[in-house]
């Protein structure tokens, strides 16, 4: 991140601000530090982590290092497009924070993480044994 480079980051307007509350959502209009909170607006901006800031305090903005998971992935599925078009479809589905795909030969594409995909995956073939 640089404040130089304006691809860095993206000015949007945050649209409302909830807390959750069991299964209900209660809007407020401001949250005191060190709770979680609901932020509406910025999603489309955000992939994985963002730093969040007012406009007025751009310049003493830092960004947090990189999260780092210490977990290993539990499944190893091989799986194909039935239509080739398909392709960015399935791959978008892989999204995860858990970054770690591998694409082997012969058009197989291979996933090495725990996403979306994967667990419909092991919850198919978990159902078939049954």
């Amino acid at each position: 991140f640089s404040l130089d480079d304006d691809e860095d980051m993206v000015i949007r307007d945050i649209t409302h601000l909830c807390l959750m509350e069991g299964r209900y959502r209660v809007e407020v209009s401001h949250v005191p530090v060190g709770n979680w909170v609901l932020i509406g607006g910025v999603d489309l901006s955000v992939l994985k982590t963002s730093t969040i800031t007012n406009v007025d305090h751009s310049e003493e903005v830092e960004i947090f290092s990189p999260l780092l998971f210490n977990s290993v992935p539990v499944i190893k599925v091989a799986c194909e497009p039935l239509q080739p078009s398909e392709l960015p479809k399935m791959l978008e589905s892989t999204v995860s924070p858990i970054p770690l795909s591998a694409f082997s030969l012969f058009s197989w594409h291979l996933f090495f993480r725990i996403s979306h995909l994967a667990r419909s995956c092991a919850s198919r073939l978990s159902h078939r044994r049954d």
